[in-house]
């Protein structure tokens, strides 16, 4: 007798467990791209904006992020704490053969500043170029 009910508990322990719904860990999905808001060119000045050829320009697409001497062609980008984004992806420098796997950090603060990191240390800064300040 003790059999049979220990066999019933045992069976109805493992429907229960069995019909119980499983819930996996939500995690926010990566973005698939980088806020509307952060593409666009930058300069590190505004003298900066008016000149393509200048070394203190910047230019965000949501596949590049390109500035005056290399290319960081963008393969995955994680959003972070604090508003920064990092973006990785394959570096292409000029003047040199080959690419290296690279990354960046960017963070908008208000609408007209960038702030990019390159490793540990403080973040470059660069202001909104405006369209008519473009030339090029």
């Amino acid at each position: 007798m003790f059999f049979r009910r220990g066999i019933a508990a045992f069976a109805l322990i493992v429907c229960t467990a069995a019909s119980a719904p499983i819930t996996a860990q939500t995690r926010t999905p990566p973005p698939a791209a980088l806020p509307a808001e952060m593409l666009g060119s930058w300069g590190r000045e505004e003298v900066d904006c008016t000149d393509i050829q200048s070394d203190g320009r910047l230019h965000v697409t949501p596949k590049q992020v390109q500035f005056a001497d290399n290319t960081l062609t963008i393969s995955r980008i994680a959003s972070q704490k604090e508003g920064w984004f990092r973006v990785e992806g394959v570096n292409r420098e000029e003047g040199k053969r080959g690419t290296r796997r690279a990354s960046l950090e960017l963070r908008l603060q208000g609408k007209d500043t960038l702030f990019i990191r390159n490793g540990p240390g403080r973040p470059e800064d660069f202001v909104r170029c405006k369209p008519a300040q473009l030339q090029g």
